[in-house]
Parts: C-alpha cells; sequence; structure tokens
C-alpha cells in the first residue's frame, strides 16, 4: 500500500482508480445522479487522488444548492422546475468532464 485512505482505510492506487471509474461510468449511464458523483470525486480528490483534477468539485459547487432526488418531495414543484432546469444545462459539461477523465485514464466507457 502506498498511504492513500478512504473513509479511513488504506487503500492501493488501483482500488481508488477501480472506484473513480465506477464513479464515472455511473454517472454516463445514468445509474448515480450527477450531483452526487461530483461530490464522490471531488471528495476523493481532497482526499489527495489529484489525478481526478478539480473539475468535479467546481461542477459539485456550482450545483451544491440543487436538491437530489430523494429531496424533491420537500420542494415546491416551481422552484424545483427550475433547479432541474439548471441541472439540465450543467449536465452536458459534467458528462463532458467524465468522459475525458476517462479518456486521460485509457479506460473505455462501460
Amino acid at each position: 500500500m502506498n498511504g492513500n485512505n478512504i473513509g479511513g482505510v488504506e487503500v492501493s492506487d488501483d482500488l481508488v482508480k477501480n472506484r473513480v471509474v465506477r464513479i464515472l461510468n455511473d454517472m454516463l449511464n445514468g445509474k448515480i445522479n450527477i450531483i452526487f458523483g461530483c461530490l464522490e470525486l471531488d471528495g476523493l480528490w481532497y482526499q489527495g487522488h489529484t489525478f481526478i483534477g478539480i473539475d468535479f468539485g467546481e461542477h459539485y459547487h456550482n450545483l451544491a444548492h440543487i436538491p437530489l432526488p430523494a429531496q424533491y418531495h420537500l420542494w415546491n414543484q416551481e422552484a424545483l422546475k427550475e433547479r432541474i432546469k439548471e441541472l439540465d444545462a450543467y449536465k452536458p459539461n459534467i458528462l463532458y468532464s467524465a468522459r475525458l477523465l476517462l479518456d486521460e485514464m485509457n479506460i473505455e466507457r462501460r
């Protein structure tokens, strides 16, 4: 091991890279919410996995005020529609960043 840490547990670079690839592919395939994916990737970057880059942290910062699907029922429907429109406008940039990172890692999209 080389001192990488996720949730207080030492992990290898390969495990971190596999986790990043899974998150990116899940975002691209719509399996996880892109806001949550950005948050996860930003957390890994903050833990020192700098190959991820700062883009996902910036994306998360721009979207943190938008509710996650589990919170939709708590929102006024008109306000929620506006937030979802905002999310839809950001989505292509985030998905582009995800594809770009996979390309930089020499990983084919699954």
